[in-house]
């Protein structure tokens, strides 16, 4: 029978290689991620590379190229958000996460993650590693993970939730092996074992110091090295060294936490909170720290040259030169939660990061602008809109009211040149949580809570710098805790705790042609809305995601997919027509087909199942021209090229996926990418014979039967696609 499959299949995926199916799809489902690493907590060196550790993956660096690396889950990793990074005597590297995984990178390239198991369904920091011979050991946030790292390809034998007399579960923030012993610093205390004791587990056998035993006054331990065979303590006050008289003793750097500890080069030295110090001659020296952009240092190691390296929180990662610092930091977004997205006339990314200011990206180089560079104030930019009319990015402030940046100069609207106001009790305190341009290039901005006067909604006439002001009233906006604005042709909608449109005419800022209709729903906690073609004005909210139909006039819940349900932040309509609902729990796309109580989810994603960055999704932004779906998550730039967000303009680069398509995969279909959404399709065997027709998108795939629903054969065949005067085709294959 194989034989005969075999006879049947390889002619026809030679046909496949001749005619040339594979290239034209590289691309379709890829992902880009772009995360803010400098906040650095862990550094290890190895050879010619460093790893850090950082809140936005894993960076390797050549010490001798200075070239560095990133790794992300697309890369195999099973968190981005990292902890800890060690390198066995193998050279494979390993990587604790803050989701309870543990990841592993041989030096072949080769990934595995493993998960640290305690308690089901809690996910535990793993805040420290250390490699001993074929033994990882794992500080935890509940305690000591003991993982073999070539048994059955590398798995935890013992979890160990107790250390002698300090409490249960208490978090393990360093694990060290010192001679024939383990040793721990956990938040209450140290404790250590005989290392290749076989049940760790048993309390007894760990000898343990708590809070004011045998003169360790301070009991939060960070971090544990060893000069020879004394042992010393990173507390959150000052070094500790355990004394031949059986006590412990701090020796300073007084109201220092000792983040890391190290001994290099003849000399014990520490990263802590307040700069890097060193001790000689019985002293503790800091080093200097102009070039530094941080002095909280986190983590220190030694690299293959005898080099000190010190990992910095928000700095990066450095080494000392003898004179000063030289700094290594990796171009980035300047934090890992974006809140909003906007696409100027270039393509180029602008993204809000609330009080690290904004950044723009080309597809090749990050530029940050924040207080510092710009005429942006402290509190950053929560919301970004591009203004075509002018070539102008504008941004919502929390706290410093409305900002324009035109490549060259900076404007602030606050209290003193516009109708904005603060806050009650702080007139200065100007919260702009969105902003919209309309179709005749005027900007409209929210003013949250403002008090005395009660501003709601600001419109700004940029040709003549004309203000126009909303101000809390009952027929129309009833209170001014409102965060989302949509403008479409004539009419602008505030959201917040309810709907509220406006018709405001032919002149944006003349009151005498406005219309406000009744408000569209009961409906509080509004995060998003948009507009599709047919008119309905889909909602996000804490509570899920519905939808206002103006013909009924009704409000229809639209039920998210299992694993979604749950606050919508963000929805944005591509170029066919679908809606990308973004969650707390990941990203849904609704197909442009919709019946109410029947909703067909064409795509989802979420950090399980896709290389999207992060779970909570707080924007999303698509280039209907291109099809790339930009996403903004808490934990940095999600860049998804989808293959579908986008039609097709002359129909010549239609295509179908997958391609060829195994059709003895269960429920296994075609879906059809860059087609439009008023598309007839048609298709054919090779012969010419006509298998099935039917209107896109509904369905928006072939399930792989003819018009009898009959399944088709195994061979090649055609696809029409016919679009009011535009026609095109294309080819794909299928094998039983």
């Amino acid at each position: 029978m194989n034989s005969v499959k075999d006879k049947t299949i390889w002619p026809l995926i030679w046909l496949i290689m001749l005619i040339g199916f594979s290239a034209a799809f590289a691309a379709i489902g890829s992902w880009e991620s772009y995360t803010y690493s400098d906040n650095s907590r862990a550094i290890v060196g190895g050879g010619q590379y460093l790893w850090c550790a950082t809140s936005g993956g894993l960076i390797r660096y050549d010490i001798l190229s200075g070239e560095h690396r990133k790794y992300y889950l697309s890369d195999g990793l099973a968190d981005i958000n990292l902890m800890s990074v060690e390198i066995d005597s193998s050279g494979a590297v390993f990587i604790g996460g803050s989701n309870g995984t543990l990841s592993k990178i041989t030096r072949t390239g080769e990934t595995r993650t493993y998960d640290f198991q305690y308690t089901s369904g809690i996910r535990y920091n793993l805040f420290d590693l250390y490699a001993d011979g074929d033994v990882l050991w794992v500080g935890a946030e509940m305690g000591i993970g003991k993982f073999l790292i070539s048994h059955n390809g590398g798995e935890f034998k013992d979890i160990v939730p107790q250390l002698g007399m300090i409490p249960r579960e208490t978090p393990v923030r360093a694990v060290r092996v010192i001679g024939d012993y383990l040793w721990a610093g956990t938040d209450s205390g140290l404790a250590f074992m005989p290392k290749d004791y076989d049940f760790p587990q048993d309390p007894q056998i760990w000898h343990s110091y708590t809070r004011n035993q045998s003169g360790l006054v301070d009991s939060r331990i960070f971090s544990i090295a060893a000069i020879a065979d004394t042992v010393f303590a990173g507390t959150n006050n000052g070094v500790y060294y355990f004394g031949a008289d059986s006590l412990w003793h701090n020796f300073g750097p007084g109201s220092r936490t000792i983040y890391g500890l190290k001994y290099i080069n003849g000399s014990l030295m520490a990263a802590t909170n307040a700069g890097v110090y060193r001790r000689n001659l019985g002293n503790w020296e800091m080093l200097p720290s102009d070039s530094l952009r941080t002095i909280d240092g986190r983590s220190i190691t030694v690299d293959s040259l005898g080099n000190a390296w010190v990992a910095f929180a928000n700095g990066g990662f450095a080494t000392f030169n003898g004179s000063y610092w030289d700094v290594v930091t990796i171009p980035g977004p300047p934090s890992n939660d974006i809140y909003d997205i906007a696409l100027d006339s270039s393509g180029t990314i602008w993204t809000a990061n609330w009080g690290d200011g904004v950044a723009t990206f080309n597809g090749t180089d990050w530029q940050l602008y924040d207080s510092h560079n710009s005429g942006l104030g402290g509190n950053g930019a929560v919301a970004v809109e591009y203004d075509h009319f002018h070539d102008r990015l504008w941004f919502g402030s929390w706290g410093d009211g409305l900002f324009y940046y035109d490549g060259e100069n900076w404007q602030n609207f606050d209290e003193n040149n516009s109708l904005y106001w603060g806050v009650g009790g702080f007139p200065y305190f100007i919260a702009v949580p969105d902003i919209a341009v309309d179709h005749r290039g005027n900007i409209w901005g929210l003013d949250l809570d403002s008090v005395d006067p009660y501003v709601t909604m600001v419109v700004f006439d940029p040709d003549d710098s004309t203000w126009l002001g909303y101000y809390e009233n009952p027929a129309q906006i009833p209170n001014n805790h409102i965060f989302e604005l949509l403008t479409v042709n004539d009419d602008i909608y505030a959201a917040g705790n309810g709907i509220f449109r406006l018709h405001f005419g032919h002149n944006s800022l003349d009151t005498t042609d406005d219309f406000w209709y009744e408000p569209l729903t009961d409906m509080t906690d509004i995060n998003a809305l948009a507009m599709d073609e047919a008119g309905r004005l889909f909602i996000g909210s804490a509570y899920g995601l519905a939808y206002y139909d103006s013909v009924r006039q009704d409000t229809v819940i639209v039920d998210l997919p299992d694993g979604y349900r749950s606050s919508v932040l963000s929805i944005a309509i591509d170029g066919l027509g679908n809606k990308w609902v973004g969650t707390d729990s990941g990203v849904v796309v609704l197909a442009s087909n919709l019946s109410p109580g029947r909703p067909n989810w064409i795509e989802d994603f979420k950090p399980t199942n896709s290389f999207l960055l992060g779970s909570a999704v707080r924007h999303i932004e698509i280039d209907k021209n291109s099809g790339f779906v930009y996403i903004a998550t808490t934990n940095g730039l999600s860049i998804y090229q989808s293959g579908f967000a986008a039609p097709s303009a002359d129909l010549s680069d239609m295509a179908v996926y997958p391609n060829p398509v195994f059709a003895s995969d269960k429920d296994q279909v075609i879906r059809f990418l860059r087609v439009p959404s008023d598309a007839e399709i048609s298709i054919y065997t090779a012969a010419g014979e006509l298998v099935r027709r039917f209107l896109y998108p509904n369905p928006n795939y072939w399930d792989l039967r003819n018009d009898k629903n009959e399944k088709v054969a195994a061979g090649i065949y055609f696809f029409y696609v016919r679009a009011g005067d535009r026609s095109g085709s294309g080819k794909f294959a299928v094998i039983r």
